[in-house]
């Protein structure tokens, strides 16, 4: 049987804990994911919603749009489609492609 001394040990030891580590990234990037997934997951009623929800929950906007939002909402009346919300200054076609699926006007 072979002896191994501390160095070889230690080098062992090394190179071990960085095949570990490699391959841990993967695992760490499909949690990141998951919680991605949740996040999207989140809606937000904009015929309901005051601004500071509407900010927390559409990507790309913030408070200024959100109450930008909510002041036409208050001037026109609930919104009938989702469309509509490009009829808010500041909300453009590219604003209401990202967040669809995180509005909803029921």
């Amino acid at each position: 049987m072979r002896m191994i001394n501390s160095k070889q040990a230690l080098k062992f030891l090394l190179v071990g804990s960085l095949a570990l580590g490699i391959s841990a990234a993967p695992v760490q990037l499909q949690a990141a994911e998951h919680a991605r997934e949740h996040v999207i997951a989140k809606q937000v009623n904009i015929n309901k919603a005051d601004a500071q929800t509407i900010a927390d929950v559409l990507v790309g906007i913030g408070m200024a749009k959100a109450k930008a939002i909510v002041k036409f909402r208050e001037a026109h009346g609930p919104f009938t489609s989702i469309d509509q919300l490009q009829e808010v200054s500041g909300v453009g076609e590219a604003l209401i492609t990202a967040n669809r699926q995180r509005i909803t006007i029921d």
